[in-house]
């Protein structure tokens, strides 16, 4: 096995996106090298002719569908989303409109990560409001999760009321 096979396995089987230090570690690769790695696969990915891609989220990277490929792929997969992400897509189903300062506030440093990868899937949008950014759910929620955000409100109201 090559290190550039054992880069892209980890890229492959990550649910999470992995900063270059995180897969080093794994790997006891140098850093350097792992940085040169990503790059030479997310090339070689660009020129294949394929669904997926190594993308970058943040800092962080995994292989993951390309934007104009998850509707026929949600409709037969689950999304691969953090309790973070999940609820980041609750706070903003119950708070759309809300400006980007009201979530890095709630989410503090996980904030960008998770607006990249969540606007990625297209399961949120922003739009420019006054001076700053607010979030909105994007046009893949309905299909990824099968509710509409009246459903969600009324599930969510429900859950509070016997909570």
């Amino acid at each position: 096995m090559d290190d550039e096979t054992k880069v892209e396995a980890i890229l492959y089987a990550t649910r999470n996106p992995l900063s270059v230090r995180s897969i080093s570690l794994i790997l006891g690769i140098e850093a350097g090298a792992i940085s040169r790695i990503i790059k030479k696969l997310r090339l070689e990915y660009k020129k294949r002719n394929t669904s997926l891609e190594i993308a970058k989220i943040g800092n962080k990277y995994r292989i993951q569908l390309k934007k104009e490929y998850y509707d026929f792929a949600y409709r037969v997969m689950e999304p691969e989303l953090s309790k973070y992400e999940t609820g980041f897509l609750a706070t903003v189903a119950l708070n759309e409109g809300a400006s980007l300062s009201f979530f890095r506030k709630r989410y503090g440093s996980r904030t960008d990560d998770m607006i990249s990868k969540l606007k990625t899937m297209s399961l949120i949008r922003t739009s420019k409001k006054g001076n700053g950014t607010a979030i909105y759910l994007g046009e893949n929620f309905e299909k990824v999760f099968g509710i509409t955000k009246k459903e969600l409100l009324e599930r969510a109201t429900e859950y509070d009321r016997q909570n």
